[in-house]
């Protein structure tokens, strides 16, 4: 998920990877904060941050592409 989160915001092939390694640690990091407040396992909801942020991530690119 991280890795298409990037791709969405295009660039080199170097900022891609260096989007995606962000993404995925801060969806990670949000994730586990969020499975510890609410009680819930952890791994859905890391999955659940990084999903979201790939919707925030598409709904940005197809804005952006309309202006």
């Amino acid at each position: 998920i991280p890795a298409a989160t990037a791709r969405l915001w295009g660039g080199t092939i170097f900022a891609m990877t260096i989007k995606a390694v962000i993404v995925g640690v801060l969806g990670s990091v949000a994730g586990l904060v969020a499975s510890f407040y609410v009680d819930v396992p952890s791994g859905a909801t890391v999955i659940l941050a990084l999903a979201a942020a790939f919707a925030l991530a598409m709904v940005s690119a197809s804005v952006l592409r309309r202006t």
